[in-house]
């Protein structure tokens, strides 16, 4: 700071310890340096993070993608915290596959006022979306021959007829 500067120029010794303010408040995430070590200008000492809202990266697979959209809100569990759920929401779909996984990232902001979650950790994302009322049968009540499946409808108490289902 400029004081710090003021009083060595005053005092004419050399200081052997500095401190040093942050520019701003967080968690320190990295440290590259080490005691006694020299430092030049512009090498980076200290990376800071602001740890209050926290980016969750979420894998999607491709089957998932026309169900999730900007905006949608999430559950976000953490195997650390069992029985503690944060709110989040997407805040952006990326718009290409991961080639090794196959699958798409999603990107959820959530508040982390207690600081709980960090930097790398492992969380479970729960996305919910309103398909609308579906039709749905058990795969067991499903007859397939090979070239149809066909379900069982009773049409009247003790008659059942079969009708043509598509999976």
């Amino acid at each position: 700071s400029s004081s710090q500067i003021e009083t060595l120029a005053k005092s004419g010794e050399p200081s052997y310890t500095l401190t040093l303010t942050a520019p701003l408040g967080g968690t320190v995430i990295e440290k590259p340096v080490v005691d006694a070590q020299m430092v030049q200008p512009g090498m980076p000492l200290f990376r800071i993070a602001d740890l209050s809202t926290v980016w969750v990266m979420a894998d999607l697979y491709e089957s998932e993608l026309p169900f999730v959209e900007t905006g949608q809100e999430a559950e976000i569990t953490a195997p650390a915290y069992p029985g503690r759920t944060w709110k989040g929401r997407v805040d952006f779909v990326y718009p290409y596959l991961q080639g090794r996984t196959r699958t798409n990232q999603a990107r959820l902001v959530l508040e982390n006022p207690d600081g709980l979650l960090k930097p790398d950790m492992y969380v479970n994302v729960e996305l919910d979306r309103n398909l609308g009322n579906q039709l749905s049968v058990p795969s067991s009540a499903i007859f397939d021959t090979g070239k149809r499946q066909y379900v069982f409808v009773e049409q009247q108490p003790g008659i059942f007829v079969p009708v043509i289902v598509g999976l």
